[in-house]
């Protein structure tokens, strides 16, 4: 019997499902909640920020690479050189580090992170994703693949 692919595709996307409704459990999609909604948009050439041209100055900052105490700082000093965006993967064999087991606490809290980002007055590019580059040993997709043994 063939698996329906709807309920295929439901797999493949619950972790990213889970991310979402962790930040916004941990209290990070309320942090706008009594400020104005920004609209983000492509426009024929440029990015729109509330409709208006925005160019995003971007550096990656590895929230599990940084100690948490440490994220504010590095982020002060990120806007310091002119930075309005921080890009960060999502680690997410950090976060499920035994299948059905999830941890998004101390440095592996991106909830936080974005909060802090936010508060620093910097844009965040989160990337859900079952890769990460940047040398990191063991990317979702590696141990996604251990596990059911391809």
């Amino acid at each position: 019997m063939k698996k329906n692919i709807f309920s295929q595709i439901n797999q493949q996307m619950k972790p990213y499902l889970l991310i979402i409704g962790m930040l916004l459990l941990t209290g990070a999609g309320n942090m706008f909640a009594q400020e104005k909604k920004h609209e983000f948009a492509l426009g024929d050439s440029v990015f729109l920020l509330d409709g208006k041209p925005f160019q995003m100055i971007s550096g990656e900052m590895h929230y599990p690479r940084v100690p948490r105490e440490a994220w504010r700082q590095r982020m002060k000093m990120a806007k310091a050189m002119g930075l309005n965006t921080i890009g960060t993967y999502v680690f997410w064999n950090l976060h499920e580090p035994q299948k059905g087991v999830y941890d998004f606490s101390g440095n592996n809290d991106i909830a936080a992170f974005v909060k802090v980002a936010k508060e620093e007055g910097l844009w965040v590019v989160l990337r859900p994703s079952p890769y990460v580059c940047g040398v990191w040993r063991l990317s979702v997709l590696v141990a996604k693949r251990k596990r059911i043994n391809c």
